[in-house]
């Protein structure tokens, strides 16, 4: 039986306090490790909720942080597309946190 995770961005906004990003946190490291997991891996079923134009932010945010682990997987730390790669995570992120008003939980 798959593990169901649910993320509510709403629930997120009203209880911005250290025990909820705490919990947003090891959310969405759940999903990044499914994000990277073998084939064959037991996987958890993710539903994130909350308005359109959050979730956008929130994917845009997701998949910039997927892509800079790639790249530094990849190229190592001092490598240009890495750096390129967090320039637009960082970006990502201060999108998502000014739009939303929630922390995103990795710096």
């Amino acid at each position: 039986m798959e593990d169901k995770i649910i993320i509510n961005l709403e629930e997120c906004k009203m209880l911005n306090e250290t025990a909820s990003l705490v919990s947003l946190g090891a959310k969405i490291k759940q999903m990044l490790f499914a994000m990277f997991a073998s084939p064959g891996d037991r996987l958890s079923t993710f539903l994130v909720k909350g308005n359109k134009s959050d979730l956008a932010l929130f994917g845009t945010a997701l998949f910039a942080e997927k892509d800079y682990m790639d790249s530094y997987l990849k190229y190592g730390l001092n490598d240009p597309n890495v750096l390129n790669n967090r320039y637009k995570l960082e970006r990502a992120v201060s999108n998502f946190e000014k739009d939303t008003g929630i922390k995103w939980p990795f710096k």
